[in-house]
């Protein structure tokens, strides 16, 4: 994207746009008005999608991906908006998130760029390791050890002692057999 889209982008959002806190907690910028090509143009930017009400078009983003759109758009923004921008990062920095309504996504704490999974906040591949270590734990088994397979030594085992590639060579001739039969 060319530093000229962002700053034609920043003049829209100043003019037609709105900066703020969606019920005073989730980051949101909006943009509405009746000049459709305007509005593509601008939702293409931001890769988000155009909402249509009669005659009025509209884009919007929220969160973690509003929250990128400002700090870009910040160094083209006037004095008022920039405060404005300010004042929503700097609430979105020290907001915690922990009970958000069932259609909004929280970000892990883990990987802030991931959605969350789980009670824990933490991404889908932290939460599994996590919950897999503290099994372990429970169980009082050590840490899960990976073998080595007997037809390729420098492979890991995938089940029988094979490897994947063997085992699933063995598996599609049993099936081969079967329907042969």
């Amino acid at each position: 994207m060319k530093l000229t889209d962002i700053a034609w982008l920043a003049g829209l959002l100043e003019g037609e746009g709105c900066f703020h806190l969606d019920k005073k907690i989730y980051p949101l910028i909006v943009l509405q008005m009746t000049d459709e090509d305007v509005v593509t143009r601008a939702a293409f930017m931001m890769k988000v999608k155009i909402n249509r009400s009669r005659n009025l078009y509209s884009a919007r983003t929220f969160g973690v991906h509003a929250i990128m759109w400002m700090m870009t758009l910040y160094p083209f923004l006037g004095k008022r908006r920039r405060e404005k921008v300010t004042s929503i990062i700097k609430f979105w920095r020290e907001c915690k998130y922990t009970q958000a309504p069932n259609n909004v996504r929280l970000m892990a704490t883990c990987h802030p760029d991931r959605l969350a999974y789980g009670s824990n906040q933490l991404c889908k591949v932290c939460h599994v390791r996590e919950y897999k270590a503290r099994k372990y734990r429970e169980k009082g088994l050590p840490k899960r050890v990976r073998s080595m397979a007997k037809c390729h030594p420098d492979r890991v085992m995938n089940a029988f002692g094979l490897c994947h590639a063997c085992y699933a060579k063995k598996r599609r001739n049993k099936l081969l057999l079967e329907k042969a039969g």
